[in-house]
């Protein structure tokens, strides 16, 4: 490793702090950095970098495994109860995760299920 990576490296560690603050703030960046005397355009570029950093890190230890176009895609097995629950649609489903709720109809096209779920699953 030279002089360039490990400066690299403690710069990276040093804004991964100062992201983890500005998160536990409440604000959003773009108040943090005014608030700070930042540019914003420096938070979203150490921002880039740490995140490439963190996806070579799990790379390199075999816990991302990247899918390729040939691969059919994953899915999980979702067992049903039935169970009443209050909120939930008279047909349908009701996802609740911790404090988020999705509530499916029957009535509801599949493209906005499917349109809904490409959402979901791109959230940071």
């Amino acid at each position: 490793m030279d002089i360039q990576e490990v400066r690299d490296q403690v710069r990276i560690q040093e804004w991964a702090e100062l992201i983890r603050e500005r998160n536990a703030s409440g604000m959003t960046i773009r108040e943090w950095c005014q608030a700070r005397g930042l540019n914003e355009n420096r938070y979203y570029y150490w921002l880039r970098k740490i995140r490439k950093t963190a996806c070579t890190a799990l790379e390199s230890r075999g816990d991302l495994v990247p899918q390729t176009r040939n691969e059919p895609p994953a899915f999980a097995q979702i067992n049903v109860i039935a169970e009443e629950h209050p909120d939930a649609p008279a047909s349908g489903i009701s996802i609740h995760v911790n404090n988020a709720s999705i509530q499916i109809g029957s009535d509801v096209p599949a493209r906005q299920i499917t349109a809904m779920m490409k959402v979901i699953t791109h959230v940071e």
